[in-house]
Formats: structure tokens, sequence, C-alpha cells
């Protein structure tokens, strides 16, 4: 899809759901999460097919994120303990095509996977 496009359906999607919104940073060979990308409004996390080595290694405030897409960085290869603290409602999560080996105690918490 042509990232124009996917910018405007993305946009669309966001304003149709009362004020929800999703952050798609994919195919667009990011290395690192920024903290300034994240926030409390959002729903949805893309971060498919990039170049990331590693998550933050700090609870992210996204309580009400539902979805984290993170297929396709082949580098990432761990998942610090701290991550999924702030996931609360964290309902999907795909890490195929990374090279995580195992997934942090913190990762127990997420009653609504």
């Amino acid at each position: 899809m042509h990232d124009v496009v996917r910018d405007v359906a993305i946009w669309i999607a966001s304003s149709l759901e009362d004020g929800c919104k999703s952050l798609a940073r994919s195919g667009i060979s990011l290395t690192e999460i920024s903290k300034f990308e994240l926030s409390q409004s959002l729903r949805r996390m893309s971060f498919m097919y990039n170049k990331l080595t590693a998550l933050p290694d700090r609870e992210i405030q996204c309580s009400e994120v539902s979805t984290l897409l993170l297929q396709g960085n082949p580098d990432l290869d761990i998942v610090p303990e701290r991550f999924f603290q702030g996931l609360k409602a964290l309902r999907v999560l795909n890490p195929s095509d990374t090279h995580i080996p195992r997934l942090p105690h913190s990762f127990l918490q997420l009653d609504e996977l």
C-alpha cells in the first residue's frame, strides 16, 4: 500500500473513533521507538517491518492500547521486563518474524490477551 493511502486510511479510522488513535510506524526502517510517539490516547500501535533491535526498557504508559504489532523485525530479540506493565488492555500481540526467544514475566499480567 502506498504510504499516502495508508496515512489517510489511518487518519480516517482515528477520526471516526471518538478520539481513539492509531500509531503506525511500519516499513520505515525504524530502529527504536521514541518516547515522544507514545501517548495515553493510543488504541493501536504498529511497528511492523522495521529494523527494531530492542523495545524501550521502561513501562509504557499506554493503558488503552489493545493492539501491538511487532512482526517483521528480525533483529528484535529482547522484551524488557517493564515493557508490558503499562499495557493492561492489550488484547492482540504479534511478535512473529522476530527473534524474541521468550517474553518477560510482566507478560503474565496481561489479562485481556
